[in-house]
């Protein structure tokens, strides 16, 4: 589990180095050293102990696998935003959200709406049983995704 992140840590310098290594680590994370150490011109070990700041820093938070949603039964896509304003309500909402693995995301907000849900189902069913469990926390509004023109990624390296 990766705690909340509320604070806004302080940056560490990284060099073109560094983010070149970020850069190949995005496009490939399981790059062995040696490789990596080739495509930016330092040798294996000289490139792991680079990493290994970098995880200890908490730039590089952990490494994963990137999975379609549609090919695990998840295939619909949808924002659900929740106006709760006490602030039990919004940590029984982000428990309950934990618990649950249709939420892939989920954000407290300013304004209106208190809770963004970031969520995948399988069918229109499921969303509306999701829905209607969330409204013990508060108004909901839901948006569904139509397409995805430019999906999550790293901001690092941009």
């Amino acid at each position: 589990m990766t705690a909340a992140r509320t604070l806004v840590p302080a940056p560490i310098n990284l060099d073109p180095t560094d983010r070149a290594i970020i850069r190949e680590l995005e496009r490939d994370a399981r790059i062995p050293w040696a490789q990596l150490g080739r495509r930016v011109a330092l040798t294996a070990p000289a490139v792991r102990e680079r990493v290994r700041r970098m995880e200890r820093a908490g730039v590089i938070t952990g490494y994963g696998a990137w999975i379609e949603p549609a090919q695990v039964g998840r295939g619909i896509g949808a924002f659900v935003r929740v106006a709760t304003h006490t602030q039990q309500r919004v940590e029984r909402l982000i428990a309950f959200a934990h618990d649950r693995g249709e939420v892939v995301e989920c954000h407290t907000l300013t304004g209106d709406d208190t809770v963004l849900l970031r969520v995948q189902v399988g069918d229109m069913a499921e969303l509306d049983r999701l829905t209607s469990s969330l409204n013990q926390f508060g108004k909901t509004t839901t948006s569904m995704v139509l397409g995805s023109p430019i999906p999550w990624r790293n901001v690092v390296t941009r």
